[in-house]
């Protein structure tokens, strides 16, 4: 009898801490939550480049170009990655690189590159020390 009333009572409250939960994911705003993200990371970031000097007197220029060819898959097979299949340039979104070239760019155009011209925004960026790699991506 005791195991009865005592699984009973176990059942109960799970569906109450079930409903709780529910409740309370309910009330969560997925986009306003991910923007509270974004802010708080930005502000992080902002805190680590003022901390560390990277615009003291000014923030440095940092061009880039494409790596060169033996180091990189062939653009071919970016492309059939990046889309699932064989496309040929015609059929590709307008905004991406028709090949290697380009990519190059300098400074704050590497938010352009990343998220409009590189196909599955996969991107590496190699560079010797003190090259300016962190720097441009903060």
């Amino acid at each position: 009898m005791g195991l009865v009333v005592g699984m009973a009572s176990l059942y109960m409250s799970w569906l109450g801490y079930r409903a709780d939960r529910r409740e309370h994911a309910d009330g969560l705003d997925l986009a306003a939550t991910a923007d509270e993200l974004a802010r708080a990371v930005g502000a992080q970031w902002q805190a680590e480049a003022s901390v560390r000097r990277l615009d003291d007197p000014y923030p440095l220029p940092v061009p880039w170009r494409p790596a060169c060819a033996s180091l990189v898959d062939p653009w071919h097979l970016l492309v059939r990655t990046a889309t699932g299949a064989v496309a040929d340039r015609t059929t590709l979104p307008p905004a991406w690189a028709r090949g290697p070239e380009g990519l190059a760019g300098s400074d704050a155009e590497v938010v352009e590159v990343f998220t409009d011209r590189v196909p599955g925004r996969r991107l590496l960026i190699l560079g010797e020390p003190g090259a300016g790699k962190t720097m441009m991506l903060l």
